[in-house]
């Protein structure tokens, strides 16, 4: 572990004394109608990433019925 910067050794020291997480202890479900009403409160000049695309492209897939559910399940 001396190869390794000091700033990784520190996090893999700190990560080291977490339990680790059961595989089925977190879950989510992202419904078509859930995305819905998240992307209805983004306004759509907002950015979706550090890449600066914004948002209105996502919002005008959830307007339709044949891309929304590709969309979501994008998101599982």
């Amino acid at each position: 572990m001396n190869q390794l910067m000091p700033e990784t050794q520190g996090l893999l020291r700190t990560i080291s004394k977490f339990p680790p997480t059961p595989p089925n202890a977190l879950t989510s479900e992202i419904t078509d109608e859930t995305l819905k009403q998240v992307y209805k409160t983004i306004p759509e000049k907002c950015s979706s990433s550090p890449s600066g695309r914004h948002v209105g492209h996502d919002k005008a897939i959830i307007n339709s019925d044949t891309l929304l559910p590709l969309f979501t399940k994008w998101f599982k």
